[in-house]
């Protein structure tokens, strides 16, 4: 069975639309939780964080999260009145990789 042009225009143009959909915003992506062996941030739907350091000293602290610049950056806002600014390097549904000044800090996605 041959196809005519209109319509392999419009089955390329339907998988396009159909694969666009299924792919989610950096605002969905980051949603989870995300770990390196050193520590773990959890990122929840309504902008609330909570990272955990895991290493030779385990502590934990809230903040609120919010994506700027286009979604190319994190911005944390810690309950003492501190903030802080990473570059999002890599968002993908597995991996998360944060640059804050000269350090750069590449987590895995552990749950959604």
């Amino acid at each position: 069975m041959k196809l005519s042009y209109n319509k392999s225009k419009l089955i390329l143009f339907l998988i396009i639309f159909i694969v666009s959909c299924k792919q989610k915003s950096r605002s969905e992506l980051i949603i989870g939780t995300w770990d390196n062996g050193k520590q773990e941030m959890i990122f929840f739907k309504d902008n609330t964080a909570v990272i955990k350091r895991t290493d030779e000293d385990t502590f934990s602290f809230r903040s609120t999260y919010k994506l700027i610049n286009n979604e190319k950056f994190i911005e944390l806002q810690y309950e003492n009145g501190n903030h802080n600014e990473a570059e999002i390097l890599e968002l993908t549904n597995k991996t998360l990789k944060l640059r804050n000044d000269t350090i750069v800090i590449i987590l895995t996605k552990i749950h959604e």
